[in-house]
């Protein structure tokens, strides 16, 4: 759909760019004519109007809807709460950036990272104490829980 909410037939071939697959829509630049968005939308150069679509396209609009719908002062929260562990992050173990490359790599380092930020924010709570009584706690309840299940 073009910005008018115009049907936009797709036009030639996908193809990569960025490792990506992009496919292009378009129309001729005589059907915008009477578009009240030309002005503002249609290259100064009088062509065609042309939108490129990535083959993730819906993925993102299925990742931004949820937000769209809680509106700009639960996207401000969420935001001061999300940032707030990376500012931490980056502050507490110097991690301005990733060592390593790949996804999965990176999101094993970062599961790492948040994995110390939680246990400092435990023991910060509770104390060193409070959480080795809570640590011996887990450990004692561990057999009686995998009796039950075989028992069950």
């Amino acid at each position: 759909m073009c910005p008018a909410g115009e049907l936009l037939p797709r036009c030639g071939q996908s193809h990569h760019k960025n490792g990506v697959q992009r496919t292009r829509y378009s129309r001729l630049a005589g059907q915008c004519r009477a578009c009240p968005l030309k002005a503002v939308r249609q290259p100064d150069s009088g062509g065609a109007r042309r939108i490129y679509r990535s083959e993730h396209a819906a993925l993102v609009e299925a990742q931004r809807q949820p937000m769209a719908d809680q509106g700009a002062p639960r996207r401000r929260q969420r935001a001061g709460l999300v940032e707030h562990p990376f500012g931490m992050l980056k502050r507490w173990f110097g991690c301005d950036h990733f060592l390593v490359r790949s996804f999965h790599k990176v999101r094993a380092e970062m599961s790492l990272m948040v994995l110390g930020y939680d246990l400092l924010r435990v023991v910060n709570r509770r104390g060193m104490g409070g959480f080795r009584e809570s640590c011996a706690r887990r450990q004692q309840a561990k057999p009686v829980q995998a009796v039950a299940q075989l028992a069950g």
